[in-house]
């Protein structure tokens, strides 16, 4: 049994070393030296954003090598010529081949993004580098809001709010106009604007990158896409996209007068966590594996756990004592968020503790959303901040009193370091009936806003002390358009034009040595294997 054991086990590293070849990509009829060259051109005119690589001179023709090179250069699109993270990437080149009458291969078009090309028709390299960056910072920004102690199930929430929170939903005109983006974690990190296809799959990296296994799914009948995840064990549905609220009737989710479709601060739980049962009630008729994020392979659709599971946690929809239209907010342990119902803000854990926090003069808040150590308050007239650690209210912005009668704050948001805010401007005429509106949305760097003075804390025995700070207080030169990395400046990650083509000279030469490597490693595996198929033949023989 022993010599049997050795003969097959040098049998199988015989064939385990015989896919070495094709590991490289090493695997047509064209000769290895030619199709090296032809690959190296090819990579060579996409990472300077050429339009057109001529290939006349190597002689290639046939069915066969336009095939394999067609592959290979698929392969080159999606490693160098794609925007990535996680795994996963998503192209911003296709690829043509040209042939002549005879069938031999004169050239590859590389056809690029339209946001990408030039008047040229050659790709806009620093622009795509520029894109590539922001996306990765955007892709680190939504990790790093899963922290340490986090339950599984509040990994999911902190997640699924972030992409309700940097996601809005094209209209049908936006749809039409959009092009391939609106489908993917591009559109939606970078342009803030996506379809269902990339709220689930951005979800789903997410969720696998943090430890929570997930997969995307979809229903043809209602051409929908969503997620499936496992917590404690148990798969359960999230839908993102259909917790986005968009709004066709010219008002916000906290009945404001609005002049788009989108609230920038409404987020709802109703399809979080939901059973096969319970996501069925609210009309997700059917559904099968969608591919797209399916990590661990799975050949079915899995089985939820039981209806209910987190009907006592305080992100429940199905809690008859708290309504929450805003954002839920993991701050150093607990989450505080806006509940209508007793018009204040909740601080609750997940282990089931609660608590009502109430605001300075019983003002209405309708938004809220956390900054580091504050929480951030959108109330009709004024911005609170809410200091978590001191348990202080300030006051860091307001309407102006002369105001009052005429404007308001109508939609609040905290993403990537920077504050969006809605403000509303009514027109009455004389007998006191709505005539128009005007909407201003301004950004602001949370550097700024943290900076504010508010209202020194209150007390039992102390009432607000007023104070006016309107958006004056910070000013265009200070708006910030892009996102920074947290704690550094982004200016300092750029390349220069030298740089980058030294990284590119360095990562060539890496990946010659390394094929070389491979290839001697594979030659001396398989001169080992060799022998010990001899040896093995010999002691059976004995």
């Amino acid at each position: 049994m022993k010599k049997l054991t050795a003969f097959l086990t040098a049998v199988i590293l015989c064939c385990c070393m015989s896919v070495c070849p094709a590991a490289l990509d090493i695997r047509s009829d064209i000769p290895t030296k030619t199709l090296n060259r032809i690959l190296d051109d090819y990579r060579a005119a996409l990472k300077s954003g050429e339009s057109y690589v001529s290939l006349a001179d190597y002689g290639v023709s046939g069915n066969d090598a336009y095939s394999d090179l067609y592959s290979l250069f698929l392969f080159i699109n999606g490693d160098i010529g794609s925007i990535t993270i996680s795994n996963y990437s998503e192209t911003i080149v296709n690829t043509m081949i040209d042939t002549d009458t005879s069938g031999a291969i004169k050239g590859a078009r590389l056809i690029y993004n339209d946001r990408y090309l030039t008047d040229g028709g050659k790709c806009d390299i620093d622009l795509l580098n520029e894109d590539r960056r922001l996306v990765e910072e955007r892709y680190q920004y939504a990790r790093s809001l899963v922290k340490y102690g986090m339950s599984d199930a509040e990994k999911a929430l902190v997640l699924y709010e972030f992409i309700i929170s940097a996601a809005d939903y094209p209209t049908d005109e936006e749809i039409n106009s959009g092009g391939n983006d609106i489908y993917t974690f591009v559109g939606l990190l970078r342009d803030e604007k996506a379809v269902c296809a990339a709220y689930a799959k951005l979800y789903a990296i997410l969720l696998n990158d943090s430890g929570i296994p997930a997969v995307t799914v979809e229903s043809d009948s209602i051409d929908h896409e969503w997620v499936m995840l496992r917590i404690d064990g148990k798969w359960y549905h999230a839908d993102p996209t259909w917790d986005d609220y968009t709004f066709e009737d010219g008002y916000t989710v906290m009945w404001d007068l609005n002049n788009d479709t989108r609230d920038i601060g409404a987020a709802y739980l109703s399809n979080f966590l939901k059973s096969d049962e319970e996501i069925e009630k609210t009309e997700h008729p059917d559904w099968e594996l969608s591919n797209s994020v399916n990590p661990r392979k799975l050949k079915a659709v899995p089985t939820s756990g039981q209806s209910g599971a987190f009907s006592d946690k305080f992100f429940s929809s199905d809690d008859p004592d708290i309504l929450c239209y805003s954002k839920m907010n993991y701050i150093n342990g607990n989450w505080y968020f806006v509940d209508i119902y007793s018009n204040a803000i909740i601080r609750a854990t997940y282990s089931g503790d609660r608590e009502i926090i109430s605001l300075p003069g019983n003002d209405f808040p309708k938004y809220s959303f956390g900054y580091e150590n504050e929480l951030y308050i959108c109330t009709d007239k004024t911005i609170y901040r809410y200091d978590t650690i001191s348990e202080k209210f300030s006051k860091v912005m307001e309407i102006p009193e002369e105001k009052h009668e005429t404007d308001c704050f109508s939609e609040m948001r905290i993403l990537y370091d920077k504050m969006t805010l809605v403000s509303a401007s009514y027109t009455y005429d004389d007998s006191n009936e709505y005539k128009s509106a005007v909407f201003t949305e301004n950004e602001y760097p949370m550097s700024d806003i943290s900076a504010m003075e508010g209202v020194i804390a209150l007390t039992d025995d102390d009432e607000p002390e007023a104070q006016n700070i309107d958006g004056t207080a910070v000013t265009a030169n200070t708006r910030s358009s892009r996102l920074g990395r947290p704690g550094g400046n982004a200016a300092s990650d750029q390349l220069t034009a030298e740089q980058r083509a030294a990284l590119d000279a360095s990562s060539t030469t890496g990946r010659r040595l390394s094929a070389i490597f491979l290839i001697v490693v594979s030659a001396v595996f398989i001169g080992l294997a060799i022998l010990a198929v001899i040896n093995a033949l010999r002691n059976i023989r004995k």
